[in-house]
Protein backbone atom coordinates (compact mmCIF):
# COMPACT_ATOMS: atom_id res chain seq x y z
CA UNK A 1 0.00 0.00 0.00
CA UNK A 2 2.95 2.53 0.60
CA UNK A 3 4.16 1.94 -2.45
CA UNK A 4 1.07 2.62 -4.38
CA UNK A 5 1.02 5.78 -2.13
CA UNK A 6 4.21 6.72 -3.10
CA UNK A 7 4.11 6.43 -7.00
CA UNK A 8 0.81 7.69 -6.85
CA UNK A 9 2.28 10.91 -4.98
CA UNK A 10 5.35 11.01 -7.05
CA UNK A 11 3.15 11.00 -10.17
CA UNK A 12 0.64 13.94 -8.84
CA UNK A 13 3.97 15.89 -7.45
CA UNK A 14 5.20 15.69 -11.30
CA UNK A 15 2.45 17.06 -13.09
CA UNK A 16 2.24 19.94 -10.14
CA UNK A 17 5.40 21.11 -10.81
CA UNK A 18 5.37 21.05 -13.72
CA UNK A 19 2.40 23.38 -14.19
CA UNK A 20 3.94 25.52 -11.61
CA UNK A 21 7.17 25.75 -13.64
CA UNK A 22 5.08 27.02 -16.69
CA UNK A 23 2.64 28.69 -15.51
CA UNK A 24 4.98 32.08 -15.21
CA UNK A 25 5.57 31.58 -18.94
CA UNK A 26 2.39 31.11 -19.75
CA UNK A 27 1.43 34.15 -18.36
CA UNK A 28 4.65 36.28 -20.03
CA UNK A 29 3.99 34.57 -23.10
CA UNK A 30 0.24 34.23 -23.40
CA UNK A 31 -0.77 37.51 -21.27
CA UNK A 32 -4.54 37.88 -20.82
CA UNK A 33 -4.95 34.99 -23.07
CA UNK A 34 -3.51 32.62 -20.29
CA UNK A 35 -6.85 33.34 -18.47
CA UNK A 36 -8.41 30.94 -21.19
CA UNK A 37 -5.89 28.58 -19.90
CA UNK A 38 -7.28 28.39 -16.16
CA UNK A 39 -10.68 28.63 -17.20
CA UNK A 40 -10.51 25.51 -18.75
CA UNK A 41 -8.35 24.05 -16.01
CA UNK A 42 -11.08 24.87 -13.43
CA UNK A 43 -13.98 23.95 -15.35
CA UNK A 44 -11.95 20.59 -16.25
CA UNK A 45 -12.28 20.11 -12.29
CA UNK A 46 -16.06 20.81 -12.41
CA UNK A 47 -16.36 18.16 -14.92
CA UNK A 48 -15.24 16.07 -12.72
CA UNK A 49 -18.75 14.75 -11.88
CA UNK A 50 -18.94 13.18 -15.33
CA UNK A 51 -16.77 9.97 -14.30
CA UNK A 52 -19.07 10.21 -10.85
CA UNK A 53 -19.04 6.70 -9.21
CA UNK A 54 -17.28 4.78 -12.56
CA UNK A 55 -13.80 5.05 -10.62
CA UNK A 56 -15.08 4.45 -7.45
CA UNK A 57 -17.47 1.65 -9.11
CA UNK A 58 -13.92 0.04 -10.90
CA UNK A 59 -11.98 -0.23 -7.54
CA UNK A 60 -14.55 -1.46 -5.37
CA UNK A 61 -15.95 -4.34 -8.26
CA UNK A 62 -13.01 -5.11 -9.57
CA UNK A 63 -9.44 -6.56 -7.48
CA UNK A 64 -6.74 -8.51 -9.00
CA UNK A 65 -8.28 -11.56 -8.04
CA UNK A 66 -11.61 -10.64 -10.10
CA UNK A 67 -12.21 -12.97 -13.22
CA UNK A 68 -11.33 -11.55 -16.58
CA UNK A 69 -14.74 -11.99 -17.53
CA UNK A 70 -16.51 -9.53 -14.67
CA UNK A 71 -13.57 -7.61 -15.50
CA UNK A 72 -14.67 -7.13 -18.54
CA UNK A 73 -18.00 -6.86 -18.22
CA UNK A 74 -17.66 -3.75 -15.07
CA UNK A 75 -14.64 -1.79 -16.96
CA UNK A 76 -16.22 -2.34 -20.53
CA UNK A 77 -19.55 -0.71 -19.25
CA UNK A 78 -18.37 1.59 -17.48
CA UNK A 79 -15.83 2.78 -20.21
CA UNK A 80 -18.96 3.03 -23.04
CA UNK A 81 -21.57 5.04 -20.35
CA UNK A 82 -18.58 7.68 -19.21
CA UNK A 83 -18.38 8.30 -23.24
CA UNK A 84 -21.75 8.94 -24.05
CA UNK A 85 -22.23 10.74 -20.96
CA UNK A 86 -19.15 13.14 -21.34
CA UNK A 87 -20.49 13.47 -25.22
CA UNK A 88 -23.91 14.77 -24.16
CA UNK A 89 -22.33 16.93 -21.46
CA UNK A 90 -20.12 18.57 -23.50
CA UNK A 91 -22.77 19.54 -25.76
CA UNK A 92 -24.22 21.08 -23.26
CA UNK A 93 -20.97 22.85 -21.65
CA UNK A 94 -20.34 23.78 -25.21
CA UNK A 95 -23.59 26.20 -25.33
CA UNK A 96 -23.36 27.28 -21.64
CA UNK A 97 -19.70 29.03 -22.41
CA UNK A 98 -21.28 31.02 -25.08
CA UNK A 99 -25.05 31.54 -23.80
CA UNK A 100 -23.21 33.02 -20.61
CA UNK A 101 -20.71 34.88 -22.43
CA UNK A 102 -17.77 32.99 -20.13
CA UNK A 103 -15.30 33.32 -22.58
CA UNK A 104 -16.59 36.21 -25.42
CA UNK A 105 -13.68 36.29 -27.33
CA UNK A 106 -12.57 32.73 -27.68
CA UNK A 107 -13.31 30.98 -30.94
CA UNK A 108 -15.37 27.62 -31.47
CA UNK A 109 -12.29 25.96 -31.96
CA UNK A 110 -10.52 26.94 -29.12
CA UNK A 111 -13.35 26.53 -26.98
CA UNK A 112 -13.62 22.57 -28.18
CA UNK A 113 -10.09 22.03 -27.67
CA UNK A 114 -10.18 23.34 -24.03
CA UNK A 115 -13.20 21.01 -23.56
CA UNK A 116 -11.53 18.22 -24.82
CA UNK A 117 -8.20 18.32 -23.46
CA UNK A 118 -10.74 18.16 -19.92
CA UNK A 119 -12.83 15.46 -21.01
CA UNK A 120 -9.55 13.34 -21.85
CA UNK A 121 -8.25 14.16 -18.40
CA UNK A 122 -11.79 12.55 -16.90
CA UNK A 123 -11.12 9.36 -19.15
CA UNK A 124 -7.93 8.54 -17.96
CA UNK A 125 -9.52 8.82 -14.24
CA UNK A 126 -10.86 5.31 -14.81
CA UNK A 127 -7.78 3.91 -16.83
CA UNK A 128 -6.02 4.68 -13.30
CA UNK A 129 -8.81 3.21 -11.07
CA UNK A 130 -8.29 0.22 -13.16
CA UNK A 131 -4.60 -0.08 -12.73
CA UNK A 132 -5.53 0.27 -8.99
CA UNK A 133 -8.11 -2.60 -8.79
CA UNK A 134 -5.72 -4.93 -10.76
CA UNK A 135 -2.94 -4.08 -8.19
CA UNK A 136 -0.65 -2.59 -11.36
CA UNK A 137 -1.12 1.41 -9.91
CA UNK A 138 2.83 1.42 -9.43
CA UNK A 139 3.49 0.62 -13.25
CA UNK A 140 0.80 3.53 -14.24
CA UNK A 141 1.93 6.32 -11.79
CA UNK A 142 5.23 5.41 -13.61
CA UNK A 143 3.95 5.43 -17.10
CA UNK A 144 2.23 8.80 -15.91
CA UNK A 145 5.75 10.55 -14.31
CA UNK A 146 7.05 10.15 -18.39
CA UNK A 147 3.62 11.54 -19.40
CA UNK A 148 4.08 14.42 -17.51
CA UNK A 149 7.43 15.03 -18.59
CA UNK A 150 6.57 14.72 -22.14
CA UNK A 151 4.16 16.84 -21.82
CA UNK A 152 6.30 19.39 -19.88
CA UNK A 153 8.42 19.42 -22.41
CA UNK A 154 6.34 20.08 -25.53
CA UNK A 155 4.27 22.75 -23.92
CA UNK A 156 7.28 24.71 -23.15
CA UNK A 157 8.61 23.99 -26.99
CA UNK A 158 5.31 25.68 -27.74
CA UNK A 159 5.34 28.68 -25.19
CA UNK A 160 9.22 29.91 -26.00
CA UNK A 161 8.25 29.23 -30.03
CA UNK A 162 6.19 32.55 -28.95
CA UNK A 163 2.71 30.58 -30.34
CA UNK A 164 -0.51 31.65 -29.52
CA UNK A 165 -3.41 30.62 -27.47
CA UNK A 166 -4.94 28.05 -30.16
CA UNK A 167 -1.12 26.71 -30.50
CA UNK A 168 -0.69 25.76 -26.49
CA UNK A 169 -4.12 23.92 -26.36
CA UNK A 170 -3.66 21.92 -29.46
CA UNK A 171 -0.29 20.80 -27.96
CA UNK A 172 -2.26 19.89 -24.63
CA UNK A 173 -4.24 17.68 -26.43
CA UNK A 174 -2.28 15.86 -28.80
CA UNK A 175 0.01 14.62 -25.77
CA UNK A 176 -3.25 13.76 -23.65
CA UNK A 177 -4.71 12.34 -26.59
CA UNK A 178 -1.41 10.33 -27.12
CA UNK A 179 -1.38 9.22 -23.88
CA UNK A 180 -4.76 7.84 -23.40
CA UNK A 181 -4.70 5.57 -26.30
CA UNK A 182 -1.55 4.07 -25.38
CA UNK A 183 -2.67 3.46 -21.91
CA UNK A 184 -6.09 1.55 -23.16
CA UNK A 185 -4.15 -0.64 -25.86
CA UNK A 186 -2.33 -1.60 -22.26
CA UNK A 187 -6.12 -2.83 -21.08
CA UNK A 188 -6.28 -6.58 -23.19
CA UNK A 189 -10.58 -5.88 -23.30
CA UNK A 190 -11.22 -4.35 -27.29
CA UNK A 191 -13.41 -1.27 -27.23
CA UNK A 192 -16.99 -1.90 -27.29
CA UNK A 193 -19.74 0.61 -28.03
CA UNK A 194 -22.60 -2.10 -27.65
CA UNK A 195 -21.22 -3.06 -23.94
CA UNK A 196 -23.74 0.43 -22.69
CA UNK A 197 -26.25 -2.17 -23.00
CA UNK A 198 -24.98 -4.27 -19.90
CA UNK A 199 -24.76 -0.44 -17.67
CA UNK A 200 -28.13 -2.24 -15.97
CA UNK A 201 -25.83 -5.05 -14.79
CA UNK A 202 -24.24 -2.93 -13.10
CA UNK A 203 -24.38 -1.21 -9.65
CA UNK A 204 -26.83 1.76 -11.63
CA UNK A 205 -27.71 3.24 -7.52
CA UNK A 206 -23.95 3.49 -6.73
CA UNK A 207 -23.02 4.90 -10.02
CA UNK A 208 -26.21 7.67 -9.63
CA UNK A 209 -25.35 8.40 -5.99
CA UNK A 210 -21.05 8.88 -6.84
CA UNK A 211 -22.59 10.85 -9.55
CA UNK A 212 -24.89 12.88 -7.60
CA UNK A 213 -22.56 13.33 -4.38
CA UNK A 214 -19.38 14.31 -7.22
CA UNK A 215 -21.87 16.66 -8.53
CA UNK A 216 -22.35 18.59 -5.50
CA UNK A 217 -18.90 18.74 -4.79
CA UNK A 218 -17.37 19.98 -8.36
CA UNK A 219 -20.38 22.85 -7.57
CA UNK A 220 -18.74 23.66 -4.03
CA UNK A 221 -15.02 23.53 -5.47
CA UNK A 222 -15.79 24.60 -8.79
CA UNK A 223 -18.34 26.86 -9.30
CA UNK A 224 -17.18 30.14 -8.26
CA UNK A 225 -14.25 29.74 -10.20
CA UNK A 226 -16.18 29.49 -13.37
CA UNK A 227 -18.68 32.19 -12.72
CA UNK A 228 -17.12 35.12 -11.23
CA UNK A 229 -14.95 34.53 -14.91
CA UNK A 230 -17.96 36.81 -16.40
CA UNK A 231 -17.21 39.12 -13.03
CA UNK A 232 -13.87 40.12 -13.29
CA UNK A 233 -10.95 41.32 -15.44
CA UNK A 234 -8.87 38.66 -16.87
CA UNK A 235 -6.06 40.37 -15.19
CA UNK A 236 -7.96 39.91 -11.38
CA UNK A 237 -9.07 36.43 -12.44
CA UNK A 238 -5.54 35.73 -13.24
CA UNK A 239 -4.49 36.78 -9.95
CA UNK A 240 -7.50 34.94 -8.01
CA UNK A 241 -7.00 31.51 -9.96
CA UNK A 242 -3.27 31.90 -9.55
CA UNK A 243 -3.66 32.71 -5.93
CA UNK A 244 -6.17 29.23 -5.61
CA UNK A 245 -3.19 27.07 -7.46
CA UNK A 246 -0.24 28.34 -5.46
CA UNK A 247 -2.66 27.48 -1.89
CA UNK A 248 -3.69 23.99 -3.07
CA UNK A 249 -0.08 22.45 -4.25
CA UNK A 250 -0.72 20.25 -1.06
CA UNK A 251 -3.56 18.80 -2.32
CA UNK A 252 -2.15 16.80 -5.13
CA UNK A 253 -1.93 14.30 -2.07
CA UNK A 254 -5.44 13.99 -1.56
CA UNK A 255 -5.91 11.99 -4.38
CA UNK A 256 -3.53 9.01 -3.97
CA UNK A 257 -4.17 9.31 -0.44
CA UNK A 258 -8.23 8.78 -0.83
CA UNK A 259 -7.60 6.21 -3.36
CA UNK A 260 -5.69 4.17 -1.32
CA UNK A 261 -7.79 4.71 2.49
CA UNK A 262 -10.93 3.78 0.36
CA UNK A 263 -8.84 0.84 -0.70
CA UNK A 264 -8.14 0.43 3.29
CA UNK A 265 -11.60 0.98 4.62
CA UNK A 266 -13.23 -1.34 2.13
CA UNK A 267 -11.41 -4.06 3.55
CA UNK A 268 -13.16 -6.03 6.48
CA UNK A 269 -10.31 -7.32 7.28
CA UNK A 270 -9.29 -3.40 8.29
CA UNK A 271 -11.64 -2.11 10.43
CA UNK A 272 -9.55 -2.09 13.39
CA UNK A 273 -8.32 1.46 12.82
CA UNK A 274 -4.78 3.16 14.07
CA UNK A 275 -5.24 6.01 15.67
CA UNK A 276 -1.84 6.84 16.10
CA UNK A 277 -1.29 7.31 12.05
CA UNK A 278 -3.87 9.21 11.76
CA UNK A 279 -3.29 11.48 14.06
CA UNK A 280 0.45 11.97 12.68
CA UNK A 281 -0.94 12.33 9.57
CA UNK A 282 -3.12 15.56 10.49
CA UNK A 283 -0.42 16.69 12.64
CA UNK A 284 2.69 16.84 9.73
CA UNK A 285 -0.10 18.56 7.28
CA UNK A 286 -0.67 20.87 9.67
CA UNK A 287 2.87 21.58 10.60
CA UNK A 288 4.00 21.82 6.91
CA UNK A 289 1.19 24.07 5.91
CA UNK A 290 2.21 26.55 8.86
CA UNK A 291 5.31 26.36 7.13
CA UNK A 292 4.22 27.00 3.84
CA UNK A 293 1.66 30.19 4.99
CA UNK A 294 4.85 31.82 6.69
CA UNK A 295 7.11 31.66 4.03
CA UNK A 296 3.80 32.48 1.39
CA UNK A 297 5.72 36.37 0.06
CA UNK A 298 9.23 34.79 -0.54
CA UNK A 299 7.80 31.48 -2.40
CA UNK A 300 5.54 33.34 -4.87
CA UNK A 301 8.52 35.72 -5.20
CA UNK A 302 10.36 32.94 -6.50
CA UNK A 303 7.91 31.20 -8.43
CA UNK A 304 6.23 34.31 -10.22
CA UNK A 305 8.70 37.43 -10.17
CA UNK A 306 7.35 40.43 -11.59
CA UNK A 307 4.17 39.17 -11.98
CA UNK A 308 3.70 38.99 -7.97
CA UNK A 309 1.46 41.87 -6.64
CA UNK A 310 -0.28 42.13 -2.84
CA UNK A 311 -4.04 40.32 -4.49
CA UNK A 312 -1.73 37.50 -5.11
CA UNK A 313 -0.14 37.59 -1.27
CA UNK A 314 -3.19 38.00 0.30
CA UNK A 315 -5.51 35.75 -1.36
CA UNK A 316 -2.98 32.80 -1.42
CA UNK A 317 -3.10 32.75 2.34
CA UNK A 318 -6.76 32.59 2.62
CA UNK A 319 -6.88 30.18 0.69
CA UNK A 320 -4.05 28.10 2.34
CA UNK A 321 -6.62 27.68 5.09
CA UNK A 322 -9.02 26.04 3.11
CA UNK A 323 -6.46 24.00 1.43
CA UNK A 324 -5.42 22.13 4.93
CA UNK A 325 -8.71 21.83 5.43
CA UNK A 326 -10.06 20.12 2.45
CA UNK A 327 -6.59 17.83 2.70
CA UNK A 328 -7.35 16.64 6.36
CA UNK A 329 -11.07 16.00 5.65
CA UNK A 330 -9.58 12.99 2.86
CA UNK A 331 -9.56 10.35 5.85
CA UNK A 332 -13.90 11.09 7.07
CA UNK A 333 -14.40 11.40 3.52
CA UNK A 334 -12.53 8.17 2.60
CA UNK A 335 -13.97 6.49 5.57
CA UNK A 336 -17.71 6.87 4.85
CA UNK A 337 -17.22 7.04 1.17
CA UNK A 338 -16.01 3.03 1.54
CA UNK A 339 -18.77 2.38 4.06
CA UNK A 340 -21.48 3.47 1.39
CA UNK A 341 -22.44 6.26 4.08
CA UNK A 342 -24.25 7.94 1.48
CA UNK A 343 -27.35 9.32 2.87
CA UNK A 344 -24.83 11.38 5.25
CA UNK A 345 -22.80 12.21 2.53
CA UNK A 346 -25.33 13.86 0.25
CA UNK A 347 -26.34 15.44 3.14
CA UNK A 348 -22.93 17.25 3.61
CA UNK A 349 -23.17 17.36 -0.03
CA UNK A 350 -26.15 19.95 -0.42
CA UNK A 351 -25.22 21.76 2.59
CA UNK A 352 -22.05 23.09 0.76
CA UNK A 353 -24.15 23.47 -2.06
CA UNK A 354 -25.98 26.13 -0.32
CA UNK A 355 -23.47 27.65 0.88
CA UNK A 356 -21.58 27.82 -2.06
CA UNK A 357 -24.51 29.85 -4.18
CA UNK A 358 -24.98 31.64 -1.18
CA UNK A 359 -21.51 33.01 -1.45
CA UNK A 360 -21.56 33.55 -5.21
CA UNK A 361 -24.61 35.77 -4.60
CA UNK A 362 -23.03 37.73 -2.56
CA UNK A 363 -20.26 38.19 -4.39
CA UNK A 364 -22.30 39.12 -7.43
CA UNK A 365 -24.01 41.77 -5.13
CA UNK A 366 -20.75 43.43 -3.54
CA UNK A 367 -18.03 42.23 -6.21
CA UNK A 368 -15.38 41.85 -3.29
CA UNK A 369 -13.31 39.15 -3.96
CA UNK A 370 -11.47 38.97 -0.86
CA UNK A 371 -15.03 38.16 0.85
CA UNK A 372 -15.14 36.01 -2.12
CA UNK A 373 -12.69 33.98 -0.63
CA UNK A 374 -12.62 34.31 2.91
CA UNK A 375 -16.80 33.32 2.46
CA UNK A 376 -15.42 29.60 0.61
CA UNK A 377 -12.62 29.12 3.54
CA UNK A 378 -15.22 29.19 5.89
CA UNK A 379 -17.66 26.66 4.02
CA UNK A 380 -14.72 24.28 4.39
CA UNK A 381 -13.96 24.62 7.80
CA UNK A 382 -17.25 23.89 8.56
CA UNK A 383 -17.57 21.01 6.91
CA UNK A 384 -14.91 19.35 7.48
CA UNK A 385 -15.63 19.90 11.44
CA UNK A 386 -18.79 18.03 10.70
CA UNK A 387 -17.25 14.87 8.96
CA UNK A 388 -14.56 14.97 11.68
CA UNK A 389 -17.46 15.02 14.45
CA UNK A 390 -20.09 12.42 12.63
CA UNK A 391 -16.53 10.01 12.02
CA UNK A 392 -15.87 10.15 15.61
CA UNK A 393 -18.72 9.40 16.83
CA UNK A 394 -19.21 6.28 14.39
CA UNK A 395 -15.94 4.91 14.87
CA UNK A 396 -15.36 5.48 18.20
CA UNK A 397 -18.14 6.11 19.91
CA UNK A 398 -20.35 3.80 18.05
CA UNK A 399 -18.08 0.56 17.94
CA UNK A 400 -17.18 0.97 21.91
CA UNK A 401 -13.53 2.03 21.13
CA UNK A 402 -13.56 -1.75 19.47
CA UNK A 403 -12.09 -0.62 16.59
CA UNK A 404 -9.14 1.45 17.80
CA UNK A 405 -5.28 0.43 17.72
Amino acid sequence: MFKDFSWSLISKLSFNIFSFILTPLLIIGLGDSYSVIIFFAAYAGFLSFVDGGYSFLIVKKITDRTSLSKAKNVFQSSETSLIYFSFIIAILSYFIIKQFSLLPRATFIIIIMGLSEGFLRIYMRILRSYSNARGVLVSYSKREVVYATLRFCIVLIFVEMKLNLSSVLLSMVIINVIFVFEERLRINFSFNFKAFKNWSALDHKFILTHSSLSLLASITVYLDKIIIKSYMTDSLYIDYMISHKFSYLLLVLSNPLSTILIRYFSNDSNEKLKVSWILKLLTLSIIIYFIIYLTTPFILKLWLGNNLNDNIIYLSRIFMISSMFLLLSQVPYSYFVSKSKNKFQLMMSIISCVFTFLNIYYYILTNNHFQLAINSVLIGVIITIIYYYKFYKHVFIKHNNTNIG
